[in-house]
């Protein structure tokens, strides 16, 4: 298939997924299909793309140990996974993705599912702004 029709098949069904979910993804994460990628420029403007790690280790390995050899590989990964992490933590710790992080991850691990509450026709109401604000970071919440 070519790809400007993959591109196409893309899109459709990326603005099927948005007509469902009704709400624009924050990031998206591919093997890093040229189609894919121009479609979600397309289809969700605002959203990030990202490789994803497994696919771009696999491509690492497959295109630079013979380059490089062993020894060379070794510490070109020992140096691409340093910059990846300090990528990684700058991310997290960017103040966006904290407070995501701190109102959804931390909230969903404090409510017990039982304690959700439930409507009379039986869905689910929103919880998280029912829960008092912590603090607590990540770490000290997965100690308690």
């Amino acid at each position: 298939m070519t790809q400007d029709k993959r591109q196409k098949l893309y899109e459709w069904l990326l603005r099927c997924c948005l007509e469902i979910c009704e709400i624009p993804l924050l990031i998206f994460v591919t093997d890093a299909d040229p189609a894919i990628i121009a479609t979600i420029s397309i289809v969700f403007s605002e959203t990030h793309h990202m490789q994803c790690l497994y696919h771009l280790y696999q491509n690492l390995s497959k295109n630079l140990h013979s380059c490089l050899g062993s020894l060379l590989y070794q510490e070109f990964l020992k140096d691409f996974k340093g910059i990846q992490h300090s990528y990684c933590e700058n991310l997290i710790y960017n103040a966006y993705y904290k407070q995501m992080c701190q109102s959804v991850c931390y909230r969903t691990y404090q409510v017990q599912f039982s304690e959700i509450p439930v409507s009379d026709d039986g869905s689910f109401e929103p919880f998280f702004d029912k829960v008092e604000d912590s603090t607590k970071s990540l770490i000290e919440a997965d100690e308690d």
